[in-house]
């Protein structure tokens, strides 16, 4: 008798398993976009190093040439990347600080530049990176970002990470064009 109940035992066990499949989380959508991605080379320029990534991506070659000349001890100020973009006829725009604004520029196929605050007490230690990708929920909220972070092309994080560090830098964000 007993031998007989172990089939009908394992059976139902493998029915429950196949319905309870869809009871986890959903499918991501994800979106990568195509973006070139150069290393950063010393320790304060992740500024000019995500600039130039945009400024290929857009195919301004005679800004991302000048950038040579931006470099900072300090690092660049969010000031002098907009002041360098306008000084290059480049068209962009300060994006407002909410993961749902990053999510639809990257859906529309423009990429992002984000200064973050990577530190957690008093002192700051900026870094600026680019948003090429987002993964989504079946609802459209954002699940994770993927960035261009200066050392890995395309690193995916989490988006409460990004948009917690991303806060913590005031959300500023710009986007190019208009």
């Amino acid at each position: 008798m007993r031998g007989r109940r172990l089939p009908w035992t394992m059976g139902g066990f493998f029915v429950a398993a196949l319905g309870l499949s869809g009871c986890g989380p959903t499918a991501a959508h994800r979106q990568v976009l195509d973006l070139p991605f150069y290393a950063q080379q010393q320790d304060r320029d992740c500024g000019v190093t995500s600039l130039r990534i945009l400024l290929t991506y857009y195919g301004f070659e005679s800004a991302r040439t000048a950038l040579e000349t931006l470099t900072a001890p300090q690092g660049l100020m969010p000031l002098e990347v907009e002041g360098f973009l306008r000084a290059h006829g480049v068209a962009y725009r300060v994006l407002p600080g909410t993961a749902a604004d990053l999510t639809a520029a990257v859906r529309a196929g423009r990429p992002v530049l984000l200064l973050l605050n990577l530190s957690r007490g008093p002192y700051r230690r900026f870094h600026y990176v680019v948003v090429v990708g987002v993964e989504t929920e079946d609802d459209g909220s954002a699940r994770a970002f993927f960035i261009h972070d200066g050392r890995t092309p395309a690193r995916r994080v989490s988006a409460a990470w990004l948009t917690d560090r991303w806060t913590r830098a005031h959300g500023w964000a710009i986007v190019m064009g208009d």
